[in-house]
């Protein structure tokens, strides 16, 4: 009896050792996923925000409220109406957004023939220019084609950490998991989005607004509000979901713990 004894003893003992070390590289394989899934999970929410600024409808208001600062400022519009009549009816065309949206290039264009502008209300007007024509690119057809791209490959790459996490995981930690790390992502881009909302988007435009003229920031503000607001909104919803996941999570331990 007692050399069977010790013969169980010696079976078991190896088996008894190997679970902790396959704990322990189960343990760092999720710490793994889960520090790859972060960052994969803010690229994710930043495309879907550009995705949904750059819809047709979003893009176009936006567009629409850039162009209106060389139409409403006198100055602005008689330079135009000299030097380039070409692009000031462009302006004040009804189809500008559409037009813009499908081929920011004829904004370029016109802008690339216009005479240099001399006088500090010329650099002004030079200036706002520029900032219009390189953002109404950001606002294109073309850069909303690069979204869709961007979600769908950090999509895919999000699905296969949150497998792989949720694999090496156990029990309800399969929900907290994910669930902390789209907290962690969901904060990272809503945090700085509110600040820049709250605060420095007005600092940084009326420091522009001094050095350039008033017509760069009232160029600027719309595409920098309508990228803030959808970045705050895609964050925001992320935020929600990740409390709901914790919530679950917590709310199936205390089950179990009363079950036991």
């Amino acid at each position: 009896m007692s050399s069977l004894h010790d013969q169980e003893t010696r079976v078991l003992r190896p088996q008894a050792q190997a679970s902790p070390a396959g704990g322990g590289r189960r343990a760092d394989f999720k710490w793994l996923a889960g520090v790859l899934l972060v960052p994969a999970l803010v690229f994710l929410l930043a495309s879907l925000a550009f995705y949904r600024q750059t819809q047709p409808a979003p893009a176009r208001a936006v567009i629409t409220e850039m162009s209106l600062p060389f139409l409403s400022d006198p100055r602005a519009a008689a330079t135009l109406e000299r030097l380039a009549p070409d692009m000031l009816a462009f302006l004040e065309s009804p189809a500008f957004a559409t037009a813009v949206y499908e081929d920011p290039s004829r904004l370029q264009r016109l802008a690339g023939d216009l005479p240099d502008l001399p006088g500090d209300e010329g650099r002004e007007l030079d200036a706002a220019l520029t900032v219009a024509t390189r953002g109404v690119a950001l606002t294109s057809s073309g850069a909303h084609e690069r979204a869709a791209r961007a979600v769908l490959f950090s999509a895919a790459a999000v699905l296969l950490l949150t497998a792989a996490m949720a694999a090496a995981g156990r029990r309800l930690g399969r929900l907290a998991g994910p669930g902390t790390c789209l907290l962690v992502a969901s904060l990272f881009l809503l945090l700085p989005a509110l600040f820049l909302r709250s605060r420095l988007l007005d600092g940084l435009l009326s420091s522009v607004g001094e050095e350039a003229g008033g017509m760069v920031a009232a160029v600027a503000r719309p595409l920098l509000e309508a990228f803030i607001e959808a970045a705050v909104s895609v964050s925001g919803l992320a935020l929600l979901l990740a409390l709901l996941l914790l919530a679950g999570a917590a709310l199936g331990a205390l089950v179990a713990r009363l079950r036991a």
